[in-house]
């Protein structure tokens, strides 16, 4: 009897929970058709609220009147079927290229005992610095000054593609001459990056400039670097033996072909593809290879707000 008690115990509770996502799952889909005629274009709105003895109360929020007033609406109709002083939070994101309107609702995690979780975008970064970093690449180019006599500048203009990996030795990905001369500094440690709590991938891309092969020539001040040594997000999949680079927001990156999606989070799928840059028949066959994609192979948009976006997925320009 005990055994049979308890379970049905734990399958009441299950069903309770079930209950619970599915009500917040509605409440979703309500607000998306209650906004979906706001004349909104690539804004995001965030706030939480709580349901106590007076009804819905939404904390202070950046949200205008008239889309304060709408969200309400909306709350107050599941203000009976919702958890009494338990915390709620409610993301927004009007898409910025379609009448997409992506709302969600959801009990944020609440971790029962202290546990840090980092949320931040955080690129690999070499050992010393990138300065130090570039001081080794000009040093192994300058090892090589007979080579470099002979370039042409076409060459000089290509660059030096790193590919990043936890646990695994930087490996230059560019078919140029320059990167093929590179020694000690691929034996520099870089200290692995993180994206939304995941390991990430990383492109650095460095221009190589050949007034500066020596390094009693390099610039010692922080903007130069900005503009000469680019690091980008790579996803774990390649397309057609290529690295797919992405990032999320404006400003739209530069690559020979670039399309965006947005991420619908109570689906999981991606929705609105649009093509930036490329061939329409090639962007055709990557839009499709991108939405083949299982969700746990595209962790592009993890934040601890579950804050939907417009995604952008590249292929490098070329040399």
């Amino acid at each position: 009897m005990k055994v049979l008690l308890t379970g049905c115990l734990v399958l009441f509770a299950f069903c309770s929970f079930g209950q619970h996502e599915l009500l917040l799952e509605r409440m979703s889909t309500d607000l998306s058709r209650q906004l979906e005629d706001l004349p909104l274009r690539g804004k995001k709105g965030h706030f939480g609220f709580l349901v106590d003895s007076a009804g819905i109360n939404i904390e202070p929020t950046t949200l205008d009147r008239e889309l304060q007033r709408r969200v309400k609406e909306v709350l107050d109709v599941y203000k009976d079927s919702l958890e009494r002083d338990i915390h709620y939070e409610v993301s927004i994101y009007f898409d910025e290229y379609s009448t997409g309107v992506y709302p969600l609702v959801y009990k944020p995690v609440v971790w029962e005992e202290p546990t840090f979780a980092c949320y931040i975008d955080l690129p690999f970064l070499p050992k010393g610095g990138r300065v130090n970093f570039m001081e080794s690449v000009y040093k192994d180019l300058a090892r090589h000054s007979m080579i470099l006599d002979t370039l042409s500048s076409k060459e000089w203009l290509k660059t030096i593609k790193i590919l990043l990996e936890y646990q695994k030795k930087p490996s230059v990905i560019s078919d140029g001459v320059l990167g093929k001369l590179l020694d000690s500094s691929l034996v520099i440690p870089w200290t692995p990056g993180i994206y939304y709590a995941w390991p990430v991938i990383n492109l650095v891309s460095i221009s190589v400039d050949k007034s500066l092969v020596y390094p009693s020539n390099l610039p010692t001040g922080y903007a130069y670097y900005d503009q000469v040594f680019k690091i980008e997000n790579v996803l774990q999949e390649k397309y057609k033996n290529q690295p797919v680079l992405y990032k999320n927001d404006q400003p739209k990156p530069e690559g020979r072909l670039v399309v965006s999606f947005v991420l619908n989070l109570m689906t999981g799928k991606l929705e609105h593809p649009l093509i930036h840059e490329g061939d329409i028949d090639e962007a055709g066959s990557f839009i499709t290879w991108l939405e083949g994609l299982q969700r746990s192979e595209y962790p592009f948009y993890w934040s601890p707000l579950f804050q939907a976006t417009r995604s952008y997925f590249y292929l490098p320009p070329q040399n």
